[in-house]
């Protein structure tokens, strides 16, 4: 009687302990497929011992097919940047015993070669005592995310009208442009380029024909200068350049007037050939011996405004009296405020009598 109880009483107690460790995989399998991240666990050789259904999905590998599979082989990862294969963080996390996030910038490529950005992170599983039994490695679709900030990061350095660099951008390059022609000891040629009578453009023709003229000029700039150069627009109707690696001065000119040249080709407008003219200046590093970029780009825009001066349709060059002209302009002008408001000035007229 009391082994029968006994043993009725271990069976209870097994029982009662396959249905708890049954629940507990029921609820672990059920919190797996309910996960939002794809998951995929390693024993510690780095083999793939289970992953949820978004695993499979993002991986195009079934559990079935997995299991038993080296997590490299399920998971495959490369460098956005070169294409280049990413140390795996579950082989890490095996390694070093700890969490281990992946790099940024990191491609996840399925099994039909697919591509997608993504963001994960593998931690080592461990027993009672500490020791690694293998790895779970956590991983999400951020493509969606990556597109987002590629776009906002191109709008944010580039003009939408015409797709060249806006300031910001054609700033940062160049000065590292500056850099490299001081390394190389050759010249760099900045130049500013502005439409003459724009505005009649926009008014006769229409807003739509401006926006196709600025398009057809930034093709032209596109197709003119090399890749290492770099054409930008401003805003409106001004565009900027610049050209490296250039060994004289006469070369420079040559260039910029090749380039005026295919500005001023005939071109459709408003279904009318239309000829369109257009000023430029140029300044020359390190001939001109400005120190920053910003001052480069002023110089170049003073040699510009002298092209307007002289009606439009020409070239300029920055020379240091377009400066000294430009400060005795605004001391001209601030003289003239201060005499207006401190009341120096009086104003006589003469008339002009005809007598018959």
């Amino acid at each position: 009687y009391y082994l029968a109880r006994t043993n009725r009483s271990r069976e209870l107690e097994r029982r009662t302990a396959e249905k708890e460790i049954w629940e507990a995989k029921e609820r672990a399998e059920v919190t797996l497929s309910s996960i939002g991240d794809g998951v995929i666990s390693t024993d510690c050789s780095g083999l793939v011992t289970n992953m949820n259904p978004i695993a499979e999905s993002l991986t195009s590998w079934t559990l079935a097919e997995a299991r038993g599979k080296p997590i490299t082989q399920v998971f495959s990862i490369v460098s956005e940047a070169d294409g280049r294969p990413v140390a795996n963080p579950a082989e890490r996390a095996l390694t070093e015993g700890r969490v281990v996030g992946l790099a940024n910038h990191t491609i996840l490529i399925d099994r039909q070669g697919q591509r997608r950005n993504i963001e994960d992170s593998a931690a080592p599983i461990r027993d009672r005592s500490g020791k690694v039994l293998g790895t779970v490695l956590v991983f999400h679709d951020v493509s969606e995310k990556h597109e987002l900030l590629t776009r906002l990061s191109y709008q944010a350095t580039h003009d939408l009208l015409t797709g060249l660099p806006n300031r910001v951008l054609f700033q940062e390059h160049l000065e590292q442009a500056m850099r490299k022609a001081k390394h190389n000891e050759s010249l760099l040629v900045i130049a500013f380029l502005d439409l003459d009578d724009f505005k009649l453009i926009n008014d006769r023709l229409g807003h739509a024909a401006g926006d196709d003229l600025l398009k057809h000029v930034a093709e032209r700039l596109r197709a003119e200068l090399r890749d290492g150069d770099m054409p930008s627009r401003f805003g409106g109707d001004e565009f900027s350049f610049f050209i490296s690696d250039v060994r004289s001065i006469g070369q420079a000119e040559q260039i910029a007037r090749r380039i005026l040249k295919m500005i001023t080709l005939p071109v459709e407008l408003g279904g009318e050939q239309r000829t369109v003219h257009a000023s430029l200046g140029l300044t020359v590093y390190p001939l001109d011996d400005a120190e920053s970029s910003a001052e480069l780009m002023r110089h170049a825009d003073l040699a510009l405004y002298a092209s307007k001066d002289r009606g439009g349709n020409a070239l300029s060059i920055f020379t240091k009296e377009m400066e000294d002209q430009q400060g005795r302009q605004i001391e001209s002008l601030r003289i003239m405020e201060s005499a207006l408001v401190e009341g120096h000035l009086q104003l006589y007229f003469q008339p002009i009598v005809h007598q018959f």
